[in-house]
């Protein structure tokens, strides 16, 4: 098992990281070709897509990758319920399209909107294919198969934006994408739906996944909520900024979410019964995790504004705020994740779904107090206090039910947390040299690399210890 995690975490890493470097190298030549309020505008649909996948889901996914008995018969199951409501969802949604375009004020919307959510189809079928590799561990297929359908529906995207397509360029190299990734899976993964539908492995799947449809709704409504708020409030220009200065932070953070998340739900989920075992794996994931994830976030807040300036050009630096506040917010995902990892592992969806409610009232509340302020440097301090505060309430059930405290959540996370402040704080005076903009990111760069590792060798930081062990292993 534990060297089945560790290749695991190893392949599923570099799969994340080679599908967001070339994901992110595609939006940088995107965001050159393309104006601010195209990003805004297909932000809005993509939103709406999210929320209508949780339905799709259902929290099967979930429930099949928990439950330790699913079968063939289990998957087929879940795919027509699943296929079922996306049709039924895109139906709805295709009707309600002039009403959607209207409220926002955009005439235009309504194609582009029902070619786009087409993707559901699609989705229903693809969620079964990842959740049987995933069950099954199989994340070096997952690895070569992402990279291919990535860089294929980027180069789509890319040559579209090229030719002039404008929004259209975003809208095919999304669905172009989910209609790939099903057909690449299948040739692969060769998984079709059988002639089978058992009612009582249903019900039984559902019982353990509704409650993580309930949690899922409530976290991808809340989580998208601000997209609706802000394309409604402001300009789709202002949520263009606003979602070009989040999407840095999301991928490193969301990266090392969809590791872990892949990885270790399956493992937590075979040792659901030993809490000796849980308490050790959970503290050295948090541990393991914020070892990265704590000096990618604060670095890109020190680099933020040389990188968009470089990368993007001068059009886009008002999202250089947005970035910085929510790169300190992401911080946070290093801990919340592999407790909710952990919570639904351990077979109780019951307390994920009460999480869920608490955590998203309070993001109600501090989003509702962020937004008398009129102003969108407001809703980022509001989502960053949000995570804080995410912290606290995700770790009450987690310490009932292993032991896992505060303080020693704290002690795992305080060395990473400490180089990470100091290696950033010299990071970002390096701002203030009067020096070209790449000289400046290069130096940042170089430097921000060798005082944390070197702060890191220099105290004998477990876990640089644990990487470089494992690197030589593999």
């Amino acid at each position: 098992m534990k060297n089945s995690v560790s290749s695991s975490l190893f392949y599923k890493f570099f799969e994340r990281l080679g599908i967001k470097s070339i994901g992110f190298i595609i939006s940088i030549i995107l965001a050159r070709l393309l104006d601010p309020q195209v990003f805004g505008v297909v932000a809005i649909i993509i939103a709406i897509n999210a929320i209508t996948q949780t339905f799709i889901d259902s929290g099967f996914s979930t429930a099949l990758i928990q439950n330790k008995t699913a079968n063939d018969d289990d998957y087929s199951t879940v795919f027509y319920i699943s296929f079922t409501i996306s049709v039924l969802m895109y139906v709805v949604l295709f009707l309600c399209a002039p009403v959607i375009a209207s409220f926002y004020k955009q005439d235009f919307f309504i194609l582009p909107f029902r070619v786009l959510t087409l993707t559901l189809l699609f989705y229903s079928y693809n969620s079964i294919q990842v959740s049987k590799l995933i069950r099954e561990m199989q994340f070096g297929k997952m690895f070569v198969c992402n990279i291919f359908i990535t860089l294929t529906t980027g180069i789509i995207g890319v040559v579209m934006a090229y030719n002039g397509f404008g929004l259209w360029s975003l809208v095919i190299y999304y669905l172009s994408n989910s209609i790939l990734s099903c057909v690449v899976y299948a040739i692969v993964e060769k998984w079709r739906p059988k002639l089978v539908f058992s009612v009582s492995r249903a019900r039984e799947l559902y019982n353990y996944g509704y409650k993580i449809l309930i949690s899922g709704l409530l976290c991808s409504v809340f989580s998208n909520i601000r997209t609706f708020i802000i394309g409604k409030t402001y300009s789709p220009a202002d949520l263009g900024f606003y979602n070009r200065g989040e999407q840095l932070p999301s991928i490193i953070s969301t990266t090392l979410d969809s590791v872990f998340t892949a990885v270790m739900l399956p493992v937590y989920s075979y040792s659901q019964d030993d809490n000796t075992r849980l308490h050790s794996m959970l503290s050295r994931t948090i541990s393991l995790n914020s070892f990265i994830n704590f000096p990618l976030m604060a670095g890109l807040a020190a680099i933020a504004a040389p990188l968009v300036q470089l990368l993007y050009t001068e059009k886009w630096l008002f999202c250089v705020p947005y970035m910085q506040i929510l790169s300190i917010a992401n911080m946070t995902v290093s801990i919340n994740t592999p407790c909710l990892i952990f919570i639904k592992a351990s077979g109780r969806s019951d307390i994920y779904l009460k999480l869920e409610a608490i955590r998203r009232a309070v993001m109600v509340g501090i989003l509702i107090l962020s937004l008398c302020f009129h102003s969108l440097i407001a809703i980022a301090l509001g989502v960053l206090v949000s995570m804080i505060v995410d912290v606290a309430i995700i770790m009450i059930p987690v310490k009932k039910l292993i032991g896992y405290s505060w303080i020693d959540q704290f002690k795992d996370i305080l060395p990473s947390l400490l180089i990470s402040f100091v290696m950033s704080s010299i990071v970002y005076f390096i701002n203030f040299l009067n020096l070209p903009t790449i000289i400046i990111l290069i130096l940042q760069l170089f430097v921000g690399v060798g005082v944390y590792l070197g702060i890191s060798w220099l105290f004998r930081v477990k876990n640089l210890t644990y990487l470089l062990s494992k690197l030589k292993f593999i």
